[in-house]
């Protein structure tokens, strides 16, 4: 999966989203027999989702998978309807790798400035100032 990340087609200056895309995405994830689970298991499933969109494209994913999860919470009773990041952070069939990768994806897609500011932060209140994390980040 690492190699993949590493080697994926993106275009980081796309702005259009395709939103009958990610519904079908969000279709295929909401089935009973899939669930979030099937991203650590499924590698195709994988791919389609995160590697070959823009960071636009996954943060309309998940921002529809959410609201697509509140609809549903409110017509049932259910407890089980998770917004995306709960969802992964409560799977327990999912290698801990896999759900940290996931979780990672969620954290850029959504703000990316937020991400490198934890990090920075990090680096710096540590016991020991990093100073090459804190370069890596800066330049």
């Amino acid at each position: 999966m690492l190699k993949d990340l590493l080697l994926r087609p993106r275009d980081p200056d796309s702005t259009a989203v395709d939103l009958d895309y990610v519904d079908h995405m969000i279709e295929i994830i909401t089935k009973p027999e899939n669930g979030i689970e099937e991203l650590g298991r499924n590698n195709e499933l994988f791919e389609k989702i995160f590697l070959n969109q823009s960071l636009i494209q996954l943060r309309s994913f998940f921002d529809r998978y959410d609201s697509h999860a509140m609809r549903a919470s409110a017509d049932s009773d259910s407890p089980k309807v998770r917004d995306f990041e709960t969802a992964v952070r409560k799977s327990v069939n999912m290698h801990s790798d896999i759900r940290h990768m996931i979780l990672l994806f969620v954290k850029i897609a959504r703000n990316i400035q937020l991400y490198f500011a934890e990090k920075l932060h990090e680096a710096i209140i540590g016991a020991r100032c990093d100073p090459s994390t804190i370069i890596r980040i800066l330049i």
